[in-house]
């Protein structure tokens, strides 16, 4: 018995030149991809209207497949199995929306399904790459899959992450009853479920038809391969009484055998007996539907943020840490975050996992997307390393680091070149640069550069009384509410005297002992507090 292939190595180890040459030098593997890629354009139901369409071959391989397309007049674009195929295959398909009329694959989804590293996670990357192929295809475009699924929770697998991704179809098997011939083809369709999906092949070679041999009856999930040769039971099975006598002939053997109840020996409900024809999911005649996403009934969850039972399919999953709440919540609490000036972080209670910006593409609009981008960058450089172009008209943050690796950066002296305006500038005096003067000789003759820029923010802090980060000097204005304030940092600080907030000076949010000092100060801020709040509601009304 020969192993899987995905089961020896990853691909881009597998696939070597000795493997790779057999798909020219061999006709058996020639041939068999020929055939198969035939029965995959098949499937596919183009239109017979002569116009070419474009398509996409997963896993092309040699391009065998793709000269089947090409025989049939087609235009396609092709995406090898190797390293860069399956970080393609997890970062999405770098394809414009909808252009895509069809998509073929050939053994290459299987791939998906295996580990290499320990930061794969098949469920991540089938989520992913359907997800990313459902977009690239126009609407009713279909994708056809040949896949060998390892075993039914595989099948499975795929077949669950293709639904999620808004898929409809279902799984053609051609010769099922075979054991070498057996072929699967997933056939999917971009949007709605078409009503009539072509029929697998039968061992004599056509396509399946109400025969001697296959009854079209429903096999259940759990009972999905042909058993070799049918048990004599009769039609009640064996009942209570011979259950009891076995249990009792196991006691006397010295066996430790479960005590008896009412329910020993009740007839289980087999999900063949099942009337509800949504969670059936194969036909013995080569045909296996997915269930309609409109008609099982959905799993509900509870939202810790706003305390509604939501559907399973609106809640949102953090990666990082693995809580879920339901995606309006998250898509609030994204927007309130990224006004503050801060990274998104996930809303469960004291949980310090940060939201990445990939999982939460479908929460965020352009607006978002372009201020969440800069705070990545932002966050990536230490504060003490962080430097940001003198020029006004820029501002651009860099990284002190990676401005003296530079090509143009002098190590003699502090000539540092912006990144993105490409200005000179002076690291150490942080102005634009001072090419006759070296830092100390412009340091005694301008010994405060920047006084009046700050004499006018100082002016400005005063006149609004805004407080200024203990830790990274961030002005923070507050316009009501307690004196505990977290800035964009993460430091908590006290906006009444500007100290970082400790347990020994703050009591409470209202209440400062370096405020005051005494009862008079406690109730001088909480008249404040309590006034801003009056006159914003009287505003407000």
């Amino acid at each position: 018995m020969s192993t899987r292939p995905e089961l020896l190595a990853p691909p881009e180890i597998f696939y070597n030149e000795s493997e790779a040459r057999k798909y020219t030098s061999s006709s058996r593997i020639v041939e068999i991809q020929a055939r198969l890629s035939e029965r995959a354009l098949e499937l596919l139901a183009l239109p017979e209207d002569g116009v070419p369409r474009l398509l996409l071959d997963i896993g092309c391989g040699s391009g065998l497949s793709g000269e089947t397309l090409s025989e049939s007049g087609h235009q396609w674009i092709g995406l090898d199995i190797s390293a860069s195929m399956l970080n393609l295959y997890a970062h999405g398909l770098g394809i414009r929306a909808g252009v895509i009329d069809g998509a073929i694959s050939i053994s290459a989804v299987q791939w998906l399904c295996n580990a290499d590293k320990s930061s794969h996670e098949p469920r991540l990357r089938l989520k992913a790459f359907f997800g990313s192929l459902y977009r690239s295809l126009s609407r009713g475009a279909r994708a056809v899959f040949q896949v060998y699924p390892e075993n039914i929770a595989q099948r499975e697998l795929i077949l669950r992450q293709a639904l999620q991704a808004g898929f409809g179809g279902g799984l053609v098997v051609d010769y099922p009853h075979s054991t070498k011939k057996r072929k699967e083809f997933l056939v999917l369709t971009c949007g709605s479920v078409p009503t009539s999906i072509n029929e697998g092949y039968k061992e004599s070679g056509s396509e399946d038809d109400d025969s001697e041999d296959e009854d079209n009856g429903m096999v259940g999930v759990s009972d999905r391969s042909r058993p070799r040769k049918k048990q004599r039971t009769n039609k009640k099975g064996k009942g209570r009484e011979w259950v009891l006598r076995k249990k009792e002939q196991s006691r006397r053997k010295g066996n430790d055998v479960p005590a008896d109840s009412k329910y020993t020996a009740r007839k289980r409900k087999s999900l063949c007996d099942q009337k509800d024809n949504n969670n059936v999911l194969f036909n013995t005649n080569g045909m296996m539907y997915l269930p309609r996403q409109g008609k099982t009934a959905k799993k509900k969850e509870h939202c810790v943020i706003c305390f509604d039972d939501i559907d399973s399919d609106l809640m949102f999953y953090a990666v990082s840490c693995g809580h879920r709440f339901c995606s309006e919540c998250v898509k609030r609490h994204i927007e309130v975050k990224l006004v503050d000036g801060e990274i998104p972080n996930c809303p469960q209670h004291r949980c310090k996992s940060l939201l990445s910006i990939d999982d939460c593409d479908e929460l965020l609009n352009p607006k978002l997307s372009l201020m969440w981008m800069p705070k990545i960058d932002e966050s990536s450089v230490p504060l003490t390393d962080r430097v940001y172009c003198p020029y006004q008209t820029c501002s651009y943050l860099m990284s002190k680091t990676e401005l003296s690796l530079s090509l143009y950066a002098e190590k003699s002296s502090g000539r540092r070149r912006c990144f993105k305006c490409g200005g000179d500038f002076c690291v150490h005096c942080q102005v634009p640069w001072h090419s006759e003067l070296s830092c100390d000789e412009y340091k005694k003759l301008h010994p405060n550069p920047q006084e009046s820029d700050d004499a006018k923010l100082r002016s400005l802090a005063n006149l609004n009384k805004w407080r200024q980060c203990p830790k990274c000097q961030h002005m923070v204005g507050r316009s009501y509410g307690c004196i505990r304030i977290t800035c964009r940092c993460g430091t908590a600080f006290c906006y009444a005297c500007g100290s970082e907030w400790r347990s020994g000076f703050h009591s409470d949010c209202v209440y400062c002992n370096q405020y005051g000092g005494s009862l008079a100060g406690f109730i001088t801020v909480l008249f404040l507090t309590l006034l801003a709040g009056s006159v914003l509601y009287f505003l407000g009304a």
